[in-house]
């Protein structure tokens, strides 16, 4: 999950399954664009029950036609489990 402090919502990514022991994973993602140099986000790894994941997938499938609009909440079933921030070069 991308969350731009710009906007304040949040931008889900790409499913990721990872172990139960919780080893490392690698997972590319698109943090703003050519235009948001400068600007801070946040990076949520986010744990999802299956509902919470269908609404993921469903925001996936219809978001570039809406063009990427984000999310304003977390779905319920849906907890942020670590957060990274970063700000765009």
């Amino acid at each position: 999950m991308v969350f731009p402090y710009e906007a304040y919502n949040y931008h889900p990514m790409k499913e990721v399954r990872i172990q139960k022991d919780i080893s490392d994973f690698t997972v590319p993602v698109t943090i703003g664009t050519e235009e948001s140099v400068g600007e801070e986000f946040k990076i949520i790894a986010v744990l999802a029950n299956e509902s919470a994941q269908e609404e993921f997938e469903n925001y996936l499938e219809t978001a570039t036609v809406r063009h990427w609009p984000g999310m304003n909440n977390l779905p319920e079933g849906a907890e942020e489990y670590c957060i990274v921030k970063v700000t765009r070069k």
